[in-house]
């Protein structure tokens, strides 16, 4: 809910920072921010983890079948169905909205860290200990390294993520 406000936010203030020379408070800002992307995305990854949550994807399978069954023996118009349909339908958006949240959170995590390198060294050591704590996919890698080999001439920087496309390739 304040992550968008926030990341549009940092979005127009790490240009303005960035002609007026502050790039390690810009850094340290980008720091906080993948901080919070990053903890929403933990938050949101252990949920979709939890038995709660298998117990909720299974009564969605249930409650769909339950309401093909009443289709299939001609109860089009029973209320119960319409309710049924209704309520299942809402249950799978909101999974699905959930599952594009992590993803969410994920990007923008991996955007705010991206910047972190691009900004300055000092940030180097803690978002690569970040980055081996995540169990992300390879052309999440690509993506980040994309980002970062456009944007910077650090070569330290260029060497740590090549590292890392080199273990996870």
């Amino acid at each position: 809910m304040y992550l968008d406000p926030i990341i549009k936010c940092m979005a127009n203030t790490a240009v303005r920072l960035a002609n007026e020379f502050c790039l390690e408070v810009s850094g340290e800002a980008q720091l906080a921010l993948a901080s919070l992307a990053d903890s929403q995305y933990t938050d949101v990854s252990a949920y979709l983890s939890s038995a709660e949550f298998a117990l909720r994807r299974q009564l969605l399978v249930s409650a769909r079948r339950d309401s093909a069954c009443l289709a299939e023996m001609g109860e089009k118009r029973s209320r119960l169905l319409r309710l049924l349909q209704r309520q299942s339908d809402l249950e799978f958006a909101e999974l699905e909205s959930l599952s594009n949240d992590r993803e969410r959170y994920l990007m923008d995590a991996l955007a705010a860290y991206c910047h972190c390198l691009i900004v300055s060294d000092q940030f180097n050591i803690k978002v690569g200990q970040r980055f081996d704590l995540y169990e992300i996919r390879y052309y999440d890698y690509l993506k980040c390294f994309t980002i970062i080999y456009f944007r910077t001439t650090n070569l330290a920087t260029l060497h740590l993520f090549s590292d890392y496309l080199t273990i996870f390739g």
